[in-house]
């Protein structure tokens, strides 16, 4: 669909073929590595401090008005959230792939962990609302329900991300009509 309405074809269809790749190539990188005893633990620990560190400079860049890590302003030309990357759209890529993970991460911990976690989430999910990029929202909310028919945990983290992402595209709607 993005291909369809792109103004860009030929590089959304580049794109396309790229992160297609990419993920392709991740997949089974994670599916080798997680073969071995602590990489996955290790993995989900370096996956919250990405996150985090993405998150940290997303938001600086909006409030301090240049990005923590480079010190570009590349946001300026987009008027739109950034973080670290060269464009809204990767962002969102970003958070779209991530968020889940560390919300089903997140309903695997007690309590009390939980909600700090829960606290990430919410914040890439705002960040993901401030990328403005409605493909990542359909990815993400198409992502929640390729969840939902699975049991247990699995599915209440479909039917968690669905509430946020209705919640949030709603307020991200209001927000855009206002």
């Amino acid at each position: 669909l993005s291909i369809l309405t792109s103004t860009y074809p030929d590089l959304s269809v580049r794109g396309f073929i790229g992160k297609t790749l990419e993920y392709a190539l991740f997949f089974v990188l994670a599916a080798d590595a997680v073969q071995a005893p602590g990489v996955a633990a290790r993995g989900v620990r370096l996956l919250l401090l990405s996150a985090a560190l993405v998150c940290g400079d997303a938001i600086a860049q909006e409030r301090i008005g240049r990005e923590l890590v480079y010190g570009r302003t590349t946001w300026l030309t987009y008027r739109r959230m950034t973080g670290p990357y060269e464009n809204p759209t990767d962002l969102a890529t970003y958070l779209i792939v991530v968020i889940p993970a560390l919300f089903l991460y997140a309903m695997t911990r007690p309590r009390v962990r939980r909600w700090g976690l829960f606290g990430l989430v919410t914040l890439l999910l705002a960040c993901l609302g401030r990328a403005e990029s409605m493909g990542a929202w359909l990815g993400l909310g198409f992502g929640c329900l390729v969840l939902w028919p699975e049991r247990g945990a699995v599915r209440r983290v479909g039917s968690g991300l669905l509430i946020a992402l209705i919640i949030s595209g709603a307020s991200l709607a209001l927000r855009t009509t206002a």
